[in-house]
């Protein structure tokens, strides 16, 4: 068991998966792109109470509960594709070896 447990180094290094870049610049953008993440998923969730709010204040009317569902909608894409984009990142790093974030 001892051999397993000695491939295991560097346990005290706080990382995430964007801290290998060398250049300033690229470790700018990588911090940027986390903080953009976490930013676009409270976005959402602002627009989403607020949809849910006009969806449920709208009294019956159609044209009202229409256009909440579409702002639901659209805030729910929005996010997939926020998300969508920073997992298609992590594919073609590991795929490719490509080290662009």
């Amino acid at each position: 068991m001892s051999n397993h447990l000695a491939q295991i180094s560097n346990l005290n290094v706080v990382t995430s998966y964007f801290t290998d870049s060398a250049t300033f610049l690229g470790l700018f953008v990588s911090r940027f792109l986390l903080f953009a993440i976490g930013l676009s998923g409270f976005y959402f969730l602002l627009r989403f109470i607020l949809a849910a709010f006009t969806y449920l204040t709208s009294l019956g009317d159609a044209a009202k509960i229409q256009a909440a569902q579409k702002q639901m909608l659209n805030g729910i894409i929005g996010l997939l594709i926020v998300l969508s984009a920073y997992f298609f990142a992590q594919i073609i790093r590991y795929v490719f070896g490509i080290n662009f974030l």
